[in-house]
């Protein structure tokens, strides 16, 4: 991604994280920025838009079981939207694939 991605080389992922985020990041040529914890989609909608262009954001597609907070298929809709809106690049960390929610297509939603 380091090498072939044409955006910003900087990655934004939520706080708290998993360690490892941080470290692949480093590792793979990249920066990562944490942004705040929780999740508010008014907050996220507002401030998504303040990244800068071509930007990564990291994600858990589901079960982002370090925060607790998984935003709901109404909430992904809007998020979406302004990605598109800002040509942001979602990059997801699939764990527990069809665990979440017991079934792989409701997991698969997100992506």
């Amino acid at each position: 991604m380091a090498k072939l991605f044409p955006g910003n080389i900087e990655v934004y992922f939520p706080t708290p994280s998993w360690s490892n985020h941080t470290l692949i990041f480093k590792h793979s040529g990249l920066s990562g920025q944490q942004m705040t914890c929780g999740f508010d989609i008014q907050e996220a909608v507002q401030d998504i838009p303040n990244i800068l262009e071509k930007s990564v954001i990291l994600f858990h597609a589901y079960a982002h079981n370090s925060r607790g907070v998984d935003p709901k298929i109404e909430q992904w809709m809007k998020i979406s939207k302004v990605f598109q809106q800002k040509k942001l690049f979602p990059f997801f960390d699939i764990a527990y694939y069809g665990f979440a929610s017991g079934g792989v297509t409701r997991d698969a939603f997100t992506v």
